[in-house]
């Protein structure tokens, strides 16, 4: 049976190795993780089947200055800037064998709920479109997110100065970001 929940400090470390391995190594840490699960402004999910752990998600609430880092998709992510308090879908990544099972579905509704119950109008998210099979745009298509534009090589400076790799075309990441984003608006 599926459940999700926010993951004991003791999961933190095969969380992280989820996480790389699926979005990109070294895209996350401990450290970073054990942050972000005492932010009153982010918030980590474990989904655990039969008590293993099978996907992971991080959500932030968004400030005003972290438009700068959409700007590339233009006026349409700026426009959700204005709109009130905005929640990202920061990660979100579920083990190959778990896949097609609602796991990430379960993830994702979970964490809007979190972005509603924080007053977030918005909710936004960036999918990795590497070509693969893990690429989440058909979850959000699904969740009913408007599928925005998608910005070629949208990771490579980040990739490169902060020094991750990704799992699909290794170290300098070449995949496009696309912009998705849904009213949580009642």
């Amino acid at each position: 049976m599926l459940s999700v929940a926010v993951p004991a400090s003791a999961d933190v470390p095969d969380l992280v190795a989820l996480l790389n391995a699926n979005l990109g190594d070294s895209l996350y840490n401990p450290a970073t993780l054990q942050r972000d699960l005492r932010a009153p402004t982010a918030r980590v999910l474990g989904a655990y089947e039969e008590q293993r752990l099978v996907g992971g998600a991080v959500s932030r609430l968004l400030r005003p200055i972290d438009v700068d880092y959409y700007e590339r998709f233009g006026n349409t992510a700026r426009a959700l800037f204005v709109t009130g308090p905005i929640g990202s879908i920061e990660a979100l990544a579920v083990s190959p064998g778990a896949r097609r099972a609602g796991v990430g579905r379960r993830l994702l509704l979970d964490s809007l709920k979190w972005c509603r119950e924080r007053g977030c109008k918005d909710a936004v998210a960036i999918s990795w479109l590497s070509g693969g099979s893990g690429t989440s745009a058909p979850l959000f298509a699904a969740a009913g997110f408007t599928m925005g534009d998608a910005i070629p090589e949208f990771y490579l400076e980040d990739s490169l100065r902060e020094g991750w790799s990704c799992p699909v075309c290794g170290e300098g990441c070449r995949c496009a970001g696309q912009l998705v984003y849904l009213s949580l608006r009642p």
